[in-house]
């Protein structure tokens, strides 16, 4: 059976933060697979191209009304490009950018298939209301307002048909947790893993969980946020927490995942060049992502040199 093509998308958006620099990840990431002339074992084709209003602010968000702020276009952009991909039953690479860009990309791959696990790996649970937020920054919240009954959602987000229901996501690496995000996990029954208890455990409990879960579902979203990881590892993010997971902790879910065999999306998220303390520093990470991008994949037979028509972007920057 021949392989899915891995098509690469450059989901540009930093609204979601305050730290500059998470829209030029993407295109810095591409430049190091050419300047290392790296050969990687899944394909990367870019089609599209998208652009949106710069601004110089992040928006905070601390009301529902506060939401109007943020140019939404951008996103909507992004899961259109995502269903196009989907629809070619290829699988959707968003390098980020924030995590608020799973909006577009969980809308994307729901749209597709309802029935589709989203693996949430992440020291944040993201998933705090505009009103319950302490710090007004949407990368905090995609979780909830994809949660939400459309009918109930903000204007702002009307082009957002799907809602995902709690069973569908699973959290691994938790530790920095807000009480609303605490009680909304609890009261949901949302399957959680914090990185206390892989600690403490071990990582089989986490990886029985996914495979049971894997079977009950059609396909998966895997959504990666590189501040999972312990920050050990010079991570070049912008809200590091201490006592994260170790490499090998992720190496083995996305094995996981890849053995699974239903791989649809995959977001890769918040790392950001202008945080790293060298050029070397940024390279070691984007080398870190080349390698858990193909635990996770399909392998082709033979690697080939990587290959770039043209960047997708989906550029938002404030």
């Amino acid at each position: 059976m021949q392989s899915k093509q891995v098509q690469f998308v450059g989901a540009n958006i930093e609204v979601g933060q305050t730290h500059k620099g998470l829209s030029q990840s993407a295109a810095q990431f591409l430049s190091y697979l050419c300047k290392s002339k790296k050969s990687v074992s899944f394909d990367i084709n870019s089609e599209l191209s998208v652009t949106a209003e710069v601004r110089h602010k992040s928006p905070r968000s601390f009301r529902k009304q506060d939401l109007n702020q943020i140019d939404f276009s951008a996103y909507k952009k992004l899961a259109e490009i995502n269903d196009k991909i989907l629809q070619k039953r290829n699988i959707a690479l968003n390098f980020g950018g924030d995590h608020s860009i799973a909006v577009a990309t969980v809308e994307a791959s729901l749209r597709s298939n309802p029935k589709t696990h989203i693996i949430w790996i992440d020291a944040h649970a993201d998933a705090n209301s505009a009103e319950q937020s302490f710090t007004g920054s949407f990368h905090g919240m995609p979780v909830y307002y994809l949660m939400m009954n459309r009918k109930n959602r903000p204007a702002c987000m009307d082009w957002m048909r799907s809602s995902l229901h709690p069973a569908q996501i699973t959290y691994v690496g938790l530790r920095d947790i807000d009480p609303f995000e605490i009680k909304l996990l609890n009261d949901l029954q949302i399957d959680y893993f914090t990185s206390d208890f892989i600690r403490t455990n071990g990582l089989k409990k986490v990886i029985d969980r996914i495979q049971f879960k894997n079977k009950l579902f059609d396909n998966i979203h895997l959504s990666f946020d590189i501040d999972s990881l312990d920050p050990k590892y010079g991570l070049c993010t912008g809200v590091p927490a201490l006592g994260g997971l170790e490499i090998d902790d992720v190496f083995h879910i996305f094995e996981t995942v890849r053995e699974s065999n239903k791989l649809t999306n995959f977001d890769f998220v918040e790392v950001n060049p202008k945080l790293a303390n060298s050029q070397a520093e940024l390279d070691q990470i984007y080398g870190l992502a080349v390698q858990l991008i193909q635990a996770a994949v399909p392998a082709k037979s033979q690697p080939s040199p990587t290959h770039f028509k043209e960047e997708i972007y989906a550029n938002l920057s404030y």
